[in-house]
């Protein structure tokens, strides 16, 4: 942490347990090790904010030592110690319209095709 130094993220009420010296600090217990991470960066944030590649380096520390850093690193120690992803996927998938319930409607359904002659309806003409 004295490499790092202080960063620039803040935090309050009961979000101020994920920030270390001004860092984004998440911690893990996976397979009896504790992993921490620790995202540095250099521009101000909250840490309501989610994680931006752009702007944020992960530090992967296990049980107190530094195994490695930034997100090439971060990809492959996901895979290697099943870390998760700090990333929020983005759903592009599209959704069904609520209702007043907030339950999904059922998609309209076309109805019959006024331009084209139905065969029971032609003798009615």
């Amino acid at each position: 942490m004295a490499q790092l130094g202080t960063g620039p993220i803040v935090a309050s009420g009961a979000d101020t347990v994920r920030v270390v010296n001004g860092f984004r600090d998440m911690q893990y217990l996976i397979a009896g090790k504790r992993f921490e991470v620790i995202y540095a960066r250099d521009e101000p944030g909250d840490v309501k904010e989610p994680v931006k590649q752009a702007v944020e380096t992960p530090v992967v520390i296990v049980d107190d030592k530094v195994l490695g850093w930034g997100w090439k690193f971060y990809v492959e120690a996901m895979k290697k110690y099943q870390l998760p992803t700090p990333l929020i996927a983005v759903d592009t998938t599209p959704k069904a319209p609520q209702g007043p319930t907030g339950m999904p409607q059922p998609a309209p359904q076309p109805g019959p095709d006024p331009t084209k002659a139905r065969p029971d309806k032609a003798r009615d003409l």
